[in-house]
């Protein structure tokens, strides 16, 4: 049996037979078997059989409703008082069999978005596991080294009233110690990063020392999905009393945007080691992660991440529009906090409202209509913004950030599919590479606004060269 602290508990508690439908059950009910289960693309389905006549008080919706499913029905303990909540219970379907000795039989199975239970006070906690998918720690060479022992023990007992012979005997099962793991503090918060072990897949944990806000850890965990290089796909979480007792659980069916963030290569934006690029540093990666963590609000860094691993997960011919959205929106907030230091405008202020004056004089000698006239004034009002190239060298300039012309060239294209252009299959392994620049562009951005680290990996480049920040990637580089 696989320990609370070592992986997900909701389908070894709920599909012991201990639990039933609630009365008010949004299932149909009564039920004679219910069961739960995460399935290989990280959604949950619970399934329920019964042998008699079945109800249930959903309520129907019109076909074609778009809606936010808050539709919830609980289970509850047949032995005790704990009750499990399921939360977002979506599309169902059916099936009836029959059985000449037990009669008809109803299946159904609906997917539900998360399940929850709390057995204890949320004070108990003192220890919260998050359990995520999607970290190659065969990759990284890890710098902790993290021991696992199992003890079982087997008692034998002969008694009437009083025990006459008592036996027992202690087996030490298979442990081991694996390098697997590394320790962040951030914000005051200590935490290890972990694979499951045994596992070769992506299974991991995150196992925080106290029990921090889910804003807290949401934060965190995005920002260390983006030092190693690949979206982590959050499962859900366990919390621990000091004595190991289970204090509560929540499992979600997890975004996996679509399937295509397991088969993405890993590709963290630095190098997390002091030379090789696969073993990581705890001072790089603490010191990238606090950086990233310090800025997360003030630059939306939530929305950024968003954005930036869907343009990574994207087909290639739209990624480079998706990327360029992800630089926009970072540069709009390096400009909004720092208003007077970059200008956005052409003209001087005076400059600017002298020439706006003598264009509407001479459009009011024009012979168009009124509503030409309106459409020019409007088209007059924005010709003083500088163009999206011209603020991008600007804000690049103000973070001392070289911005190479290749890099330019590549800017200038970004948006070649938004317009009907540039995706042609024969075009692909140009695109390939120029995403390969648009996205370093993003990565050197935030890194230098986060502080967190003066280098990054060029991964546009043969051998993947490690350069600094500032320097930009050479227009004469061959790929």
């Amino acid at each position: 049996m696989v320990a609370l602290f070592e992986w997900e508990c909701f389908e070894g508690l709920i599909n012991d037979g201990d639990y039933e439908l609630h009365d008010d059950s949004i299932l149909h009910a009564p039920v004679s078997d219910i069961s739960i289960k995460r399935s290989d693309d990280f959604q949950i389905y619970v399934t329920t059989k019964s042998r008699e006549a079945v109800r249930c008080n959903r309520v129907n919706y019109p076909l074609g409703t778009v809606r936010e499913n808050q539709e919830t029905t609980k289970i509850v303990s047949k032995f005790s008082s704990r009750e499990i909540v399921l939360r977002g219970v979506g599309a169902t379907s059916y099936t009836i069999s029959s059985d000449f000795r037990q009669g008809g039989v109803f299946e159904e199975t609906a997917y539900i978005h998360s399940v929850e239970g709390c057995f204890l006070s949320p004070e108990n906690g003192c220890y919260l596991f998050e359990w995520v998918e999607n970290i190659d720690a065969s990759y990284f060479y890890w710098p902790r080294i993290i021991t696992l022992s199992r003890e079982e023990t087997i008692t034998v007992s002969f008694e009437d009233e009083v025990p006459e012979i008592c036996l027992s005997e202690k087996k030490i099962g298979k442990g081991g110690s694996e390098r697997r793991g590394v320790k962040l503090s951030i914000d005051g918060n200590e935490l290890y990063v972990s694979k499951v072990s045994g596992e070769r897949s992506g299974r991991a944990f995150i196992m925080y020392k106290g029990c921090p806000s889910d804003e807290v850890r949401n934060k965190i965990r995005d920002c260390i999905s983006f030092c190693l290089g690949r979206p982590i796909i959050y499962l859900g979480n366990t919390i621990l009393d000091k004595k190991l007792s289970l204090v509560s659980f929540s499992a979600i069916s997890a975004y996996s945007f679509n399937g295509a963030a397991i088969n993405l290569p890993i590709c963290p934006p630095v190098c997390l080691g002091e030379r090789d690029k696969t073993k990581i540093s705890e001072i790089k990666l603490n010191l990238l992660v606090k950086g990233l963590y310090g800025i997360y609000d003030k630059h939306n860094v939530r929305g950024l991440f968003w954005q930036y691993w869907h343009a990574v997960c994207s087909p290639v011919h739209s990624a480079p529009v998706q990327f360029g959205s992800c630089i926009e929106a970072l540069t709009n907030s390096i400009l909004r906090i720092n208003k007077r230091a970059v200008k956005t405008k052409i003209l001087e202020e005076m400059d600017w409202k002298a020439f706006a004056k003598e264009a509407d004089k001479m459009l009011l000698h024009l012979d168009i209509c009124e509503e030409g006239k309106k459409v020019i004034r409007k088209k007059i009002s924005s010709l003083n913004s500088a163009p999206q190239k011209l603020v991008n060298e600007r804000v690049y300039e103000f973070l001392n950030l070289e911005f190479t012309e290749m890099e330019k060239v590549v800017w200038e294209r970004r948006n070649a599919a938004a317009h009907g252009r540039g995706g042609e299959e024969k075009n692909h392994a140009a695109l390939i590479r120029e995403n390969k620049i648009l996205r370093i562009l993003f990565h050197r951005l935030l890194i230098k606004v986060s502080g967190g680290c003066d280098q990054y990996i060029d991964f546009y480049t043969i051998n993947h060269p490690i350069r600094l920040i500032e320097t930009g990637i050479p227009s004469d580089v061959v790929d």
